[in-house]
């Protein structure tokens, strides 16, 4: 008997570490979907768009990105055909969770998003960080999710 809580943690352990590299093997492709969508509306040759940090929960995501001496978030959202797109970009109050569901990000993966986002922006040099941070306002993506930050509507954040 005593020998089936042991078994039992390691089975539950393997468990986790196996989802945890299915999660891993995954998320270089989603974040080269997510990279490739955002270069794809905002990257030009005078000012090269830098994306990164990526975070992913479920069909949600947060990407940090600069353009020479701009920058700011994402919030994107994976379609049904599972296709990323942009529905958001704002500055620091994409790091709350409050404005993450105002997004249409349920709570618990806003939450998730917002601690993995503090994890992941915590080993970024000061100066990006001020970059995204540079960010005014919150902008609603229109149902292309793209064209310009100009054609967004702006709330504030």
């Amino acid at each position: 008997m005593s020998k089936m809580p042991v078994l039992l943690r390691r089975t539950v352990l393997i468990g986790l570490c196996l989802t945890a590299l299915r999660v891993q093997a995954a998320a270089p492709d989603e974040e080269a979907s997510i990279r490739k969508v955002m270069m794809g509306i905002w990257d030009k040759p005078e000012a090269h768009l830098i994306v990164g940090p990526v975070v992913i929960v479920d069909r949600h995501a947060i990407a940090g990105w600069t353009q020479a001496a701009r920058g700011g978030r994402a919030v994107l959202h994976r379609s049904d055909s599972g296709e990323w797109q942009v529905a958001a970009s704002g500055g620091d109050g994409i790091k709350d969770v409050a404005t993450l569901v105002s997004a249409g990000i349920p709570d618990s993966a806003a939450k998730q998003l917002a601690t993995a986002l503090q994890v992941q922006e915590g080993t970024q040099p000061t100066e990006r960080l001020a970059k995204f941070a540079s960010f005014d306002g919150f902008m609603r993506m229109g149902a292309q999710g793209h064209d310009s930050h100009a054609q967004a509507q702006s709330t504030n954040e």
